[in-house]
């Protein structure tokens, strides 16, 4: 891994950084024609378009040459809004980086340099809405060189431009992204930017679903701020707890196990229970009344009380006293 620094923009600079931003754009272009193919309506018109062609024509080079056509202009479509973005920026801010980004207090050009050559760059300008122009600044043309990637050099350029951002003053650091690209979006993330909308460009953007994410970074207070990460909080103290007396010679109560609620009793009496008022006798107890063969005051097990007036009952002869 070679070391590198990360200074200021010299006019020197300039055929590296055009070289670099160039390289960028150009290596999201096959990305976009994937991303393209795998579109619902892509799909219909490669499929159905040939076929329809075939079954008015009768000629299958028809068709071929229809679905080759139709590749070809797929491809341009993935490569329009790239081509059409390096233009515009090379007309306009990147002209003449010095005059744009130095002019002026509030914006700022840098670069990365590993072993004297230009490995990446990043550039800083306020935001042209006059509402928020001293409010917001606009992190543009992050890129680093596809051979340099994996070293931090990124998050350090972004890290850069924050501290950038705070030292002139500015509450909030934005920036665009196309959501094709997945390694910027994880580290925009990662460093503490928060997505807060999503447009299209052009009418091809729109056509090619090819939407753009914007960022947002709040910029925190001075107190507890370290470049490029989130707010660092203080820890709230804790109250201190209170000693509890000892228990020292206190008896130990156990706790009562829980256990499920004692089951009501019934109102009812069981079979061959005795209430108040009732008379239990034996057939031998009365006069005129005879026990069953073989049976005994002790062999009985159903009595039947024939006193005017007494409840009638049943007991069994376990009920009795031994």
């Amino acid at each position: 891994m070679a070391p590198y620094h990360i200074r200021k923009y010299r006019e020197s600079d300039r055929k590296w950084v055009v070289a670099l931003f160039s390289e960028g754009m150009t290596e999201h272009i096959p990305t976009a024609f994937r991303h393209i193919l795998k579109l619902p309506r892509t799909l219909v018109l490669l499929l159905g378009g040939p076929f329809a062609l075939f079954l008015v024509s009768g000629s299958w080079v028809l068709a071929l040459v229809a679905s080759l056509g139709l590749l070809a202009a797929l491809k341009f479509l993935a490569k329009y809004p790239w081509i059409q973005f390096k233009v515009m920026s090379l007309h306009t801010d990147m002209s003449d980086i010095s005059e744009s980004y130095f002019s002026e207090s509030g914006s700022c050009f840098w670069v990365a340099e590993s072993e004297g050559q230009v490995v990446g760059m990043v550039g800083a300008l306020p935001v042209k809405k006059h509402a928020v122009r001293k409010e917001q600044l606009e992190l543009l043309h992050l890129s680093v060189a596809s051979e340099h990637r994996g070293q931090g050099i990124a998050k350090a350029m972004v890290r850069a431009v924050l501290q950038f951002a705070r030292a002139q003053g500015y509450r909030e650091v934005v920036l665009s992204t196309s959501a094709l690209q997945y390694s910027a979006l994880a580290l925009y993330q990662r460093v503490g930017f928060q997505k807060t909308d999503q447009f299209f460009f052009s009418m091809i953007h729109r056509l090619v679903a090819l939407p753009f994410i914007q960022f947002t970074y709040r910029l925190p207070s001075a107190q507890g701020f370290r470049a490029g990460l989130r707010p660092h909080r203080r820890p709230t103290p804790r109250p201190e707890r209170r000693a509890r007396p000892s228990r020292v010679g206190c008896p130990t109560r156990r706790p009562t196990p829980a256990g499920p609620p004692p089951r009501a009793l019934s109102p009812l009496r069981p079979r061959g229970a005795l209430g108040p008022g009732d008379t239990l006798l034996f057939p031998e107890d009365q006069p005129g009344l005879k026990a069953a063969p073989g049976r005994g005051r002790g062999d009985s097990d159903q009595a039947q009380s024939w006193t005017p007036g007494a409840k009638r009952a049943r007991a069994h002869c376990a009920c009795e006293p031994n």
